[in-house]
């Protein structure tokens, strides 16, 4: 059976790809708004991400659907574009679908001026990409801890604390600042110089980016900082310490500590050529 990849533009709102996600990913655990929430909160853009369908399906019906990816260009990315997220139905791997639904992304952010596309991918697909001109960034790990304290709460701290200091892990910007602002706080423990970013996830409060004073700056201060912030919140509220190097000396500290690696991942990167402004590349087409 052949299939072909289309614009996700064409398909109508975003939103419906939740059911094909939940298919390639599974639904257990998950908020039912949660893709939603990962549309508006990865800047994801119709007019970069691709759906992949069966070639005797309209683009309209979800029924043929059988693999996407989500782009977008988040500011904090630019000029680079980013892929939030793809998959495809496991009775269609291995078929050329992922690595057509990639070309097709890479080149409308091309078209769209990116110069760069970006991905997280799974450790145990790392090589998949490397083998489609994705070179490796960076490696890192996502761990969980679990509060153990009265929930007290830490100091909220201003966003200019920020200046002139030293990050020690960071998410994708918009995904905090994307996120309601009820569900996301900028707080100082009781450790001196050390900032946190943290944002309400499901059950769980993820610490998506971790900063400190050059003057106080040191894998001790670092951890310190880490194990006052499980003390500060309700017990056993799950915290998850996100993006962290998979390697270094306060990852190491926290796994000292008790924190546990639950996702491991690499970014990626693929240099993009250049394309004239709106020449965007012609649909894919495979066939069994």
């Amino acid at each position: 059976m052949s299939w072909r990849v289309v614009s996700a533009a064409s398909i109508g709102a975003l939103a419906a790809l939740q059911p094909l996600a939940e298919q390639v990913f599974g639904a257990a655990a998950r908020h039912p708004t949660w893709f939603r929430r990962k549309l508006v909160r990865e800047c994801i853009d119709p007019a970069l991400s691709q759906v992949a369908i069966r070639d005797d399906a309209p683009p309209g019906d979800p029924r043929g659907w059988i693999g996407y990816i989500l782009v977008g260009r988040p500011p904090s990315g630019l000029p680079g574009a980013r892929a939030a997220g793809a998959g495809v139905l496991a009775p269609w791997r291995r078929r050329g679908v992922g690595t057509a639904l990639l070309d097709a992304a890479a080149t409308d952010a091309a078209a769209h001026g990116a110069r760069i596309l970006e991905l997280s991918a799974q450790r145990e697909l790392e090589s998949f990409y490397v083998d489609r001109a994705f070179a490796v960034q960076q490696r890192v790990t996502t761990l969980l801890s679990f509060a153990r304290g009265p929930g007290l709460g830490a100091t909220a701290a201003g966003l200019d604390a920020d200046d002139g200091r030293i990050e020690l892990h960071g998410f994708l910007p918009e995904a905090w600042s994307r996120s309601p602002p009820d569900e996301r706080s900028v707080v100082r423990t009781t450790v001196p110089g050390v900032v946190h970013w943290l944002c309400r996830e499901a059950q769980a409060i993820a610490v998506h980016r971790t900063t400190i004073a050059r003057a106080a700056a040191g894998t001790d201060a670092a951890c310190r900082s880490f194990a006052a912030l499980l003390e500060a919140m309700p017990s056993p509220t799950p915290v998850l310490a996100l993006a962290m190097p998979e390697v270094s000396s306060i990852t190491a500290s926290l796994r000292d500590a008790g924190w546990t690696d639950i996702q491991r991942s690499t970014v990626v990167h693929r240099r993009l050529c250049a394309h004239p402004p709106g020449s965007a590349g012609q649909p894919a087409v495979g066939r069994r």
